[in-house]
C-alpha cells in the first residue's frame, strides 16, 4: 500500500479525512466541478478501506450538520 511506505501510516484515514475537510472549506465548494471531482476521487479511495470509509462518512455528517444549520438559520 503506497500509503504506508510513503506517509508512515497504518491507514489512509487520515488524509482522506485532511482532503475532504480541506476541500470544503473552498468557497462554494459543492458547485465547483474541480473540487466535486477531487472529492469523488477521496471518496471512491476510501470506500475499500473500511476505516477510511468510516471517517468520510464523519465528515460528511459533520458537513451535512453545518449546511443544516445554515439553512435553518435563514443565512
Amino acid at each position: 500500500m503506497w500509503y504506508t511506505c510513503r506517509y508512515s501510516l497504518v491507514s489512509p484515514s487520515p488524509l482522506v479525512r485532511l482532503w475532504l475537510l480541506s476541500l470544503s472549506q473552498v468557497p462554494e465548494w459543492t458547485r465547483e466541478p474541480s473540487v466535486v471531482y477531487l472529492m469523488d476521487v477521496v471518496l471512491r479511495s476510501a470506500f475499500f478501506h473500511a476505516d477510511a470509509r468510516e471517517m468520510a462518512l464523519h465528515v460528511l455528517k459533520q458537513l451535512h450538520q453545518v449546511v443544516d444549520l445554515v439553512l435553518s438559520s435563514g443565512i
